[in-house]
């Protein structure tokens, strides 16, 4: 499968990338190879879980997701319809402010006339202010269109287009300050910039503009999370030949003898192999951004158009960061008075410079917040989750000493701030997590933990040859670069770039295409024996109807519910005819959709499966071996031992708990109750272990905090090799 040659290569699983993809697949009945350097697709609409909880790392909320909207039929063309949206609450953003605590309706009218009320002395300037905004907004439209159109009509839309450039390259505060003075109305009216990432001096009027209009009727959210958007997709793409490939970065995108695209050269992350593998294609859609498409992807001297466009891209300066903090709750936010709505927090009344909010926050005293509930918002509030979120800088991050530090300080003041508007939300939080630019950086693969792309400063609006088409021949731009920033600029970017690709009859075709639904071909695992192991624990087998490369400390996906993928530990594979036979360790302590199946789950029942992947695996050399476990994150390391025997070091609360009984040899640490091993924390045996620094390895998994804990333990007795995987 991997090396036919494609029809069309998209690089990156973004929504920009796979709405190329499937408009492609599904209009244009081309067999698309996706290529996504995570182990996971959907780019910024992926989700990542904790103790059954989730929450959505770019996704927030979308607006224009009602019936009949074009960005609605995209995603449903997208998805096949699979993913359902949830209207926010009629008043959707709720701003908080010294002073004012205004909400923000559905209707556009109603909005206007409160702030008009709020600020009776300003009613000419909101007035003009919205004319403004109305203005533009045509004017980014009528400039998207031109790059659809066939010819005679672009000519004359470019046209139209030519005179707003200079508007749409001002500063939104630079136009705002012609239209109101107040300044703390102007702080409301430019809240929401972290929608766009910028702060209102240094944003373009155009982004303002079509943010605020995206947003005029309200606002939705995926039901279920945002991760089903990815998954939707890749069935629609791979029932039609195509496939969607994670753990695989692109690094070069080929060209042959004429400077045409033909391929991609792509190397093996996700499995931490090395591999290297050339795919063939002469159409090739990069969805990854401009920037590290002409900086990194394309080798060699480019064409002069290219090479012009190259340095315009470059002058536009970098863009910024967030610091998010992820809270499980105890109970539902609605206690507090919460009913889905966005909070915008703010502690003061006029806004400091980016770089002063930046290290407000960086210092534990964010000047405002963005508050979400992720929970209130999907209509599955089996676990009640909430997100805050401010600006942050990458320059102020760094791995070395003091990273948890600053994570522990920023979550305090995050939620500090936070509480300011919400009493009582501090004291129902359950676990806490904070992510940092250094995490989106990792994640993403992200310049500096930028997560809008090319940033929406004036400079980006100068550029006038950014469209979907290159001057490359074969090659092709989408996602937020070819056409705006954010989930639906994304999208309108895949599907503009599909559009060129399709011509002139692109556009009708793609709104008669067909919604029905294909079956994706991932393996089928059926169970084969469950066995219980404590009373949140069980050990299970399934035959899978593929054979496998495994190595030690691997995983696998399991879809545990329609559209929803869990992943699980490999304790072993084993090649049968025809297939292989796998084997987990399974924790239901959770209650999410996985502890719900294999709770249920009998001898016979199948699911679809996806692996083996990860990186976690053992070094391969001669030094003496000790791993050291928690939970299920003994999965991992059973394989290992069984490849290359050591010392298995198994912490659990009770002597009911152990899971490591079958282990000759194993040391198992009970914490709460005496057992027949060691009465402790793993860490108390480990301070006690002799050994070797320059001859032995540490291997971890289990709980976040075992390894954080263990890790810090071993470093401060000289170890280096120490290989992590949390659970």
């Amino acid at each position: 499968m991997l090396n036919i040659r494609w029809d069309a290569i998209v690089i990156g699983s973004g929504i920009g990338g796979l709405t190329a993809a499937s408009i492609l697949a599904k209009v244009g009945g081309k067999k698309v190879l996706v290529l996504e350097q995570h182990v996971q697709p959907g780019g910024l609409t992926h989700v990542f879980r904790r103790q059954g909880a989730s929450w959505d790392v770019g996704l927030h909320y979308v607006g224009e997701m009602s019936e009949g909207t074009m960005p609605r039929t995209l995603m449903d063309l997208v998805t096949g319809g699979e993913v359902k949206w949830r209207p926010m609450p009629d008043e959707f953003e709720h701003f908080s402010l010294p002073g004012y605590d205004l909400k923000q309706p559905s209707n556009p009218a109603l909005w206007q006339r409160r702030l008009e009320e709020a600020f009776p002395h300003e009613k000419k300037g909101i007035r003009r202010w919205y004319r403004e905004l109305r203005k533009m907004r045509g004017w980014v439209r009528l400039g998207f269109m031109a790059n659809l159109v066939p010819a005679p009509v672009s000519s004359v839309l470019t046209a139209l287009v030519k005179g707003g450039r200079g508007k749409a390259a001002r500063t939104t505060l630079s136009v705002l300050d012609q239209c109101v003075s107040d300044p703390a109305l102007r702080n409301l009216l430019t809240a929401f910039n972290g929608d766009y990432g910028l702060p209102p001096e240094e944003a373009a009027f155009a982004i303002h503009a079509l943010v605020q209009g995206h947003y005029t009727h309200g606002a939705y959210f995926p039901e279920g999370g945002s991760g089903r958007i990815a998954r939707a997709a890749a069935e629609g793409i791979e029932a039609r030949g195509g496939l969607v490939l994670t753990g695989w970065k692109a690094v070069e995108i080929l060209r042959d003898t004429k400077g045409a695209a033909c391929g991609v050269r792509a190397v093996d992350v996700g499995n931490g192999t090395g591999r290297e593998l050339t795919f063939e294609s002469a159409i090739v859609i990069s969805a990854i951004g401009v920037k590290p498409t002409l900086n990194h992807l394309l080798k060699g001297a480019l064409p002069p158009e290219m090479a012009a466009l190259q340095q315009q891209v470059n002058t536009v300066p970098p863009g910024y960061s967030a610091v998010t903090l992820y809270l499980k709750l105890k109970r539902s936010a609605q206690e507090l008075g919460v009913h889905g709505e966005n909070w915008w927090v703010y502690a003061k009344d006029q806004q400091s410079s980016f770089a002063a909010q930046a290290k407000a926050a960086f210092d534990g005293h964010p000047e405002h917040v963005y508050v979400s509930f992720p929970s209130l918002k999907n209509g599955e509030e089996r676990f009640h989750t909430a997100e805050i979120i401010a600006p942050a800088l990458w320059s102020h991050f760094s791995r070395a000493d003091g990273y948890e530090a600053a994570k522990v300080r920023i979550a305090a003041g995050l939620l500090a701030t936070a509480e300011r508007a919400l009493p009582g939300l501090t004291a129902l939080v359950d676990y806490q997590e904070l992510s940092t630019p250094l995490t989106l950086e990792q994640y993403l693969q992200s310049e500096r933990g930028q997560f809008y792309g090319l940033p929406a400063r004036p400079e980006r609006y100068a550029i006038s040859g950014l469209t979907p088409k290159t001057a490359i021949p074969g090659l092709y731009l989408a996602g937020t670069d070819a056409a705006s920033l954010g989930i639906t600029g994304a999208l309108m970017g895949g599907a503009g770039c599909a559009l060129t690709l399709l011509g002139s009859r692109g556009m009708p075709m793609m709104l008669a295409a067909s919604k029905a639904n294909g079956v994706a071909p991932r393996a089928r695992a059926t169970l084969r024996s469950l066995s219980w192991k404590s009373t949140e624990v069980v050990a299970v087998s399934f035959a899978v109807d593929r054979s496998w490369e495994f190595r030690p400390g691997q995983y696998a996906r399991l879809e545990v519910a329609p559209l929803e993928w869990r992943d699980y530990s490999l304790v072993d594979v084993r090649p049968t005819d025809g297939g292989c036979e796998a084997e987990f360790l399974i924790s239901v302590a959770t209650g999410g959709d996985g502890s719900q199946w294999f709770r249920r789950a009998q001898v016979g029942d199948s699911l679809r499966i996806e692996g083996p992947m990860g990186i976690f695996a053992l070094s391969g050399t001669s030094r003496r071996k000790v791993y050291v476990g928690t939970g299920t994150g003994l999965a991992p390391l059973l394989a290992m031992h069984r490849r290359e025997p050591g010392t298995v070091v198994f912490g659990c609360r009770t002597p009911a708990d152990n899971l490591a009984e079958s282990v000759a040899g194993a040391v198992v640490c009970t914490s709460r109750a005496a057992g027949t091993g060691f009465a402790g924390r793993v860490t108390a045996f480990l301070e006690t272990l002799p050994f070797d620094p320059a001859q032995t390895e540490f291997y971890l998994c289990g709980s976040p905090a075992m390894v954080t804990d263990v890790t810090a333990l071993l470093k401060s007795r000289g170890s280096t090799a120490i290989f992590t995987e949390t659970w």
